[in-house]
């Protein structure tokens, strides 16, 4: 099975897998994610983290909107790991529309 099929199996079962740096994080309700899942996704783990990490140079421009922003509107908020959790915060936000 290919991180991609994988990936949206878990999805159709309602499990929302992300990427955080090297790691791989899911939320699903209780029970839904079996030891075999466990198995599937350490094994698939590098092909994962490259389908749902973003585009190389989108995560910065997204900061450096972010930071722009809330130096404008917000400045005490304006520190660069804020702006850089906004901004991954959109990409998960665009992958599950």
């Amino acid at each position: 099975m290919t991180a991609a099929l994988l990936l949206a199996g878990l999805r159709r079962r309602g499990i929302d897998l992300r990427a955080e740096g090297d790691r791989l994080r899911w939320r699903a309700p209780q029970g839904v994610v079996t030891p075999d899942d466990v198995g599937r996704l350490r094994d698939a783990k590098p092909e994962l983290l490259r389908l749902l990490a973003p585009p190389e140079g989108w995560l910065a421009q997204r900061t450096l909107g972010w930071r722009a922003h809330l130096q404008a509107h917000d400045p005490d908020r304006a520190n660069w790991s804020f702006c850089r959790e906004l901004a991954a915060d959109d990409w998960v936000l665009a992958q599950n529309p």
